[in-house]
């Protein structure tokens, strides 16, 4: 029959995996709420999350913040309902702060006093008539009028005032500092790290393919709080769910530890914890240690950890560092807005200002994708280690331009090599392109302890 297209349903991935196939279920802690009210812990619900459902989270949970005042920046109250809400344009149009600097230079114009206009005589108005003596009669002016508005085009016209000029662009430059120092908060840094790295991973693993992703949501306190209790709730909360359902396959923690006796501590109790389901804890280490870890391995730190590392639970550890970078910075060459001529990186911009998550969302990726590599657990976990298309961010360096490392800070070999000594995985940033490499999957204890089979 013509014009007839003839298609061949061919059945997706899904539709080929089995009842029983495999499932890599990731199991994400996180505070994706800050300063909005949350039930008490024990009346929360692992939340199911894929990448399209990501805004209907961000709407349920319907995280705040609310900032005190500083020295750049203001008293604000913020509230996000999707992930463009962390978008400038969206914060420029959302804020009524913003608003009201984009208000305030038109109505400062309208109250100015006119500009006064200069009269000037009345033969003298026309050049012809000055030229040939006296009046040459109105037809006559109106058509060397014309012909001199179409010689001088623009530079004829009347110029709109100055000071109206200058008053809009001393409102965007307000605009434009308020709105630097808004992005580099940093609790706004951190809420904003904590969605773009979940987004990052959704959008990255194939939920089709068999990977699911849970989210519970709570502070860093909370979990301190409940591990470090007698009686704790989550363990049991995590194993029943563990139970109903797949085994988890990981655990990403959004919360960034340091060698101090309290961090130690928590992380002993969530070892145990991980242990208990099975799975790895992913989580970020503290990323000055990455500025001289030969130094650290000297400190009561390192012997923090290596107590650590003697715990039951600590060959499920897997700590990394440094941060890595979850978006570009915003400007004309990078990321521009529509509604505001605006550079995130200024004169005073450094890089610890750039938009720095946890390692844990790069570490679940590789593990996510030699998983859907294989399709299934018989693989290795090092089969992985490249993260690629990273962010690409330039920045100005001593009169030159430079780019940021994905990975917060350029690691020599034997800086590397220190971090692995110590029982923790170094991110190592190309020097050459926007990419990042794990040295190696390790635990605090040796061999990272996982489902995989490799």
């Amino acid at each position: 029959m013509p014009g007839r297209l003839d298609f061949e349903l061919q059945p997706s991935r899904s539709t080929r995996r089995a009842a029983d196939a495999p499932c890599c279920r990731i199991l994400v802690l996180a505070d994706l709420r800050a300063d909005a009210q949350r039930p008490p812990l024990a009346e929360r619900s692992l939340y199911p999350i894929a990448h399209d459902t990501l805004d209907r989270a961000c709407s349920l949970f319907a995280p705040q913040l609310k900032l005190s005042g500083q020295e750049r920046l203001p008293a604000l109250s913020l509230d996000f309902r999707c992930i463009d809400d962390f978008h400038p344009d969206a914060l420029l149009a959302r804020v009524p702060l913003f608003a009201q600097l984009a208000q305030a230079a038109p109505q400062l114009a309208a109250a100015l006093p006119a500009a006064a206009t200069p009269s000037r005589p009345a033969q003298e108005d026309n050049p012809f008539a000055a030229l040939l003596g006296g009046d040459i009669g109105e037809a006559a002016r109106r058509g060397a009028d014309d012909f001199i508005r179409k010689l001088l085009g623009p530079v004829g016209t009347p110029a709109a005032d100055p000071r109206h000029q200058v008053l809009g662009a001393a409102a965007d430059l307000a605009r434009a500092q308020l709105l630097r120092a808004l992005l580099h908060e940093p609790r706004f840094q951190r809420l904003e790290a904590a969605w773009r790295g979940l987004g990052w991973l959704l959008a990255e693993l194939d939920a089709d393919a068999g990977t699911q992703v849970d989210v519970f949501e709570l502070s860093r306190e909370e979990l301190a709080a409940d591990l470090m209790a007698p009686a704790p709730c989550l363990p049991g909360l995590f194993s029943a769910a563990a139970e109903a359902g797949a085994p988890y396959a990981m655990i990403v923690c959004d919360f960034g530890f340091a060698a101090s006796r309290e961090d130690v501590l928590l992380l002993a109790a969530l070892g145990g914890m991980a242990d208990a389901l099975g799975a790895p804890l992913l989580a970020g280490f503290d990323p000055q240690l990455a500025a001289d870890p030969a130094a650290f391995a000297e400190s009561e730190g390192a012997t923090l950890l290596h107590a650590l590392a003697r715990t039951p639970g600590a060959a499920r550890l897997g700590l990394a560092l440094p941060r890595l970078l979850l978006r570009r910075p915003y400007g004309k060459r990078s990321d521009p807005l529509d509604t505001l001529d605006f550079e995130e990186i200024d004169a005073d911009w450094q890089p610890c200002r750039a938009l720095w998550g946890s390692p844990a969302w790069g570490l679940a990726l590789l593990i996510g994708r030699g998983f859907l590599a294989a399709e299934g657990w018989d693989f290795a976990p090092d089969n992985e280690l490249e993260l690629l298309d990273l962010p690409l961010a330039l920045y100005p360096q001593a009169g030159d331009v430079a780019m940021l490392p994905c990975a917060e800070r350029f690691l020599s070999d034997a800086a590397a090599e220190a971090i692995d000594a110590l029982g923790l995985m170094p991110l190592i940033s190309r020097r050459e392109r926007n990419a990042v490499r794990l040295f190696r999957f390790r635990s605090l204890a040796g061999a990272l302890r996982g489902r995989w089979r490799g």
